[in-house]
């Protein structure tokens, strides 16, 4: 299989994701007055929905069609790309945590299962709530590693097709 084969195929799986976490993020931007230490959050979403544009354009485009590329599109696939790691990093930590520290997250989730017994009326455990979290966290685990290898695979055909670039 061929770089810009693979390079398709993980940006097919990992573009639908991306866009799902965008929409989820917008909704969260609206808090954003109200609580301005989200801003950084929203703002590496945001980084990441650019990239990804930026890279699926660069190849479908460019690459696909041989056609010359600008200078900015390289600067903000690197950019992007670079502040998408951010993400990246985020999501292995959690995901260390979630893996190596069970039982302080289950003490944590504790009063969140409280909390949310009371309000809707409904038991609910913390065991339930670290199953559900650390589902989440595997999920997005995955998609970090694809995310990953796609931003590095971005690098490499940034390099390879430099002659694009005008």
């Amino acid at each position: 299989m061929t770089l810009e084969k693979l390079y398709r195929l993980i940006g097919n799986i990992v573009m639908p994701i991306s866009y799902l976490l965008a929409f989820f993020t917008i909704s969260t931007a609206l808090g954003l007055l109200s609580n301005p230490s989200i801003l950084v959050s929203v703002f590496i979403m945001v980084c990441l929905v650019v990239y990804l544009i930026k890279s699926s354009s660069f190849f479908r485009k460019n690459i696909g069609q041989n056609t010359a590329a600008k200078n900015t599109t390289k600067h903000l696939i690197y950019i992007n790309g670079a502040i998408s790691l951010i993400f990246v990093i985020e999501i292995i930590f959690s995901f260390a945590i979630i893996t190596f520290y069970p039982a302080t997250i289950k003490d944590l989730l504790k009063d969140v299962a409280s909390q949310l017994s009371q309000q809707y009326g409904q038991s609910v455990s913390s065991q339930q709530l670290y199953s559900w979290l650390k589902g989440v966290i595997i999920f997005l685990f995955i998609y970090a590693l694809l995310l990953t290898t796609h931003i590095i695979m971005s690098f490499v055909l940034i390099k390879k097709y430099q002659r694009l670039f005008q």
